[in-house]
Formats: C-alpha cells, structure tokens, sequence
C-alpha cells in the first residue's frame, strides 16, 4: 500500500471536530489547514496487535518445527518419533511466541535472531568441545537467539525513552 494522506478526528471540549494530520516518518502533526507533511503511513497504524500475534505464531510453529527436527536428528525413532517431536516443538515454542507477542516482540527480530542464534550456536558447537552434542547447542542457541531478537527492540525502546527522560528532567533549585 502506498502512503495516502490521513485524516484523523479528534473532538475537544467545546464539541468542534478539528482535523489532524500526522506523517510518521518525519512526526510533524498539525491542523490540516496549516502547512506541513500530511502524509500518513496506513500500514504502520494499522499493523496492530492481531497482526503481530498472527505473525509471531507462525514464526514460532516454524522454530518449533525445526527444534522437533533437530531432536529428531539426535535421538532417531521413525516416522512417529519425528512427528512427535515436531508435534512437541510446535506446542512448547508457540506459548513462548504468545508470551514473547505480549512483551512487544516482533516476528521479524525473532527470525533473525534465531537465524544468528543457530549460526553463532553451530560455531560454537563445532570448535568449543563439550559434554552437549551440536544438536543441543543448535537448539538452545537458536531458540536464545530468536527470545533475544524478539524483546531486544522493545527494551530499546524502553531505554532511549529512560534515557531521553533523564536528560530532560531539570533539577529546582531547594530554597531553605
């Protein structure tokens, strides 16, 4: 979808509509009448918690799919013991998306972060030796990676608006 001008209605006090534009990629808002950026970005607004949780669901059924294979690969069993595995990374790894989807986390950021996850785990497997095979460290490094991508964001967020808030507190001088 292209970007369109918006309107969005705000009602104050004395009962008028007044109009109001907002453009998200530069923040400017203001009275449609006045001069500014009144482009508005639909699909930002619009992507709203259901889209996320969607999103994220599905993103987490495949890194439960893979986890399940994964087992799969180290313990053996057939045919049932590769469904029941993937069946098992599916159920487990879906209630961590919902939590993660609650927190602020994206499906996108957990992607990667399970992509760098299982990359840097599959390094690490190779040359650390230790008592965990590699398809251990694949699993519990790609499932850190994508928890990690999923919440880094949004505590991003969190810390530059602290930040931003410590830096403008202004201090009143005590008078005794």
């Amino acid at each position: 979808m292209a970007n369109r001008p918006v309107k969005l209605v705000s009602h104050s006090n004395d009962g008028l509509k007044q109009r109001f534009a907002a453009c998200l990629p530069c923040g400017k808002t203001g009275s449609i009448r006045e001069k500014g950026c009144a482009v508005f970005n639909r699909d930002a607004y619009q992507f709203g918690f259901r889209r996320r949780l969607a999103s994220m669901t599905i993103a987490w059924l495949f890194m439960g799919t893979l986890v399940g294979a994964i087992n799969w690969l180290q313990l053996g069993g057939g045919l049932s013991g590769f469904v029941s595995q993937i069946i098992a990374g599916m159920l487990v790894l879906t209630l961590l998306g919902i939590a993660l989807t609650l927190l602020g986390g994206r499906a996108k950021e957990s992607l990667i972060g399970g992509a760098f996850g299982m990359v840097a785990g599959g390094v690490m497997g190779l040359f650390i030796s230790s008592s965990f095979s590699l398809w251990e460290v694949l699993n519990l490094s790609m499932i850190m990676g994508a928890i990690v991508g999923a919440t880094i964001v949004p505590w991003v967020r969190v810390a530059t608006k602290a930040i931003s808030l410590l830096v403008n507190v202004r201090v009143r001088p005590v008078h005794e």
